[in-house]
């Protein structure tokens, strides 16, 4: 689902809430027997319902942008996981004195890869993050 959509979807969400509660606090003015009290609650529903509209849909962002930044860094974890036992287990077959010398230059230039790659990843998950920050 883009940004955009969701943001779409959040604030459609927001509005049926805002305008779902406004007619309920509407139902529920009309039951009041002191006219005074029933013209007052009828002229703060409607801007009332807009404020919980507004507020539903603030919340919903703000939930939305929490999950991503947890899921990013969820993902970030198990890369960093991954490449260091990826790295150890390279490691320790470079250093292990009965792995011939054609294997461990083998292992070491994947070990060069692998080191490689994990920059790569970190450099991009930098040039992303500048672009979020940029584009915010």
């Amino acid at each position: 689902m883009s940004k955009r959509s969701a943001n779409k979807v959040t604030h459609v969400g927001a509005g049926i809430a805002g305008g779902g509660c406004g007619a309920i606090l509407a139902q529920l003015a009309s039951l009041i027997h002191n006219e005074a009290l029933k013209q007052f609650a009828l002229d703060v529903i409607p801007p009332l319902s807009v404020f919980l509209s507004v507020t539903i849909s603030f919340v919903g962002k703000y939930i939305q942008d929490y999950l991503k930044r947890r899921g990013e860094i969820q993902d970030q974890e198990k890369s960093k996981d991954f490449y260091d036992r990826a790295k150890k287990t390279l490691e320790d077959s470079i250093n292990n004195p009965l792995t011939s010398p054609a294997h461990k230059a083998a292992r070491r230039k994947e070990l060069e890869r692998l080191e490689t790659a994990y920059c790569d990843g970190v450099i991009e998950g930098f040039m992303k993050l500048q672009r979020d920050q940029e584009s915010a």
